[in-house]
């Protein structure tokens, strides 16, 4: 058989997102449509950090250092795909807050909590982290209650944002269009 030839009749494949980053009237947008302290410090920890989600579910308070206004953040310890990130200054307020919200509640934190948690009514329950889908679910509500997904193109069943990894293509696309930005630096707080 003429397996080069049979290939030629394979279409295409087709890019199922065109991976557009969040805009800053967007994340806004986000921001002023919830009044929960947990979504704010998330999108926060997002925009300002470049992880993706699914990092979020296993980081842990241990992973998070003070350094002079901002925090690094430790993604994947252990894995091949380790890497150091930062938050801003406005990123850390809202951590903090959220985190001294968890202590004033009853939880008593270690440094093996979770940076985020599943919502409580008691702050002493059982601390159980966050999950990846759950904090997408997040994500999804308050995009969708902030109507930002009334102007978007779907494409092929995806729209032209994702709800979550559009804060790291915010993010990637900063960093590489600051004239003062190191490019290998940048790589490496993004995990390539």
């Amino acid at each position: 058989m003429r397996w080069d030839k049979i290939k030629q009749l394979i279409p295409a494949k087709v890019k199922k997102t065109s991976g557009e980053a969040w805009l800053t009237d967007g994340v806004k947008g986000m921001l002023e449509n919830t009044s929960e302290l947990r979504t704010k410090t998330l999108i926060h920890f997002l925009a300002a950090s470049g992880v993706r989600i699914g990092a979020l579910e296993g980081l842990q308070m241990r992973h998070i250092k003070q350094i002079e206004d901002c925090k690094s953040v430790l993604v994947y310890e252990g894995s091949t795909e380790e890497y150091t990130t930062f938050l801003t200054s406005e990123a850390c307020g809202f951590l903090d807050r959220y985190i001294l919200k968890r202590k004033s509640d009853g939880e008593k934190m270690t440094p093996t909590s979770p940076v985020f948690r599943v919502t409580y009514h008691l702050g002493y329950s059982k601390v159980k982290a966050a999950t990846a889908p759950s904090l997408k679910e997040i994500m999804r509500w308050v995009i969708e209650k902030s109507g930002l997904r009334i102007n978007q193109v779907k494409t092929c069943k995806r729209y032209n944002k994702q709800a979550d990894h559009a804060f790291r293509k915010r993010w990637n696309t900063i960093m590489k269009t600051t004239p003062t930005m190191n490019i290998s630096l940048a790589e490496k707080m993004m995990g390539y």
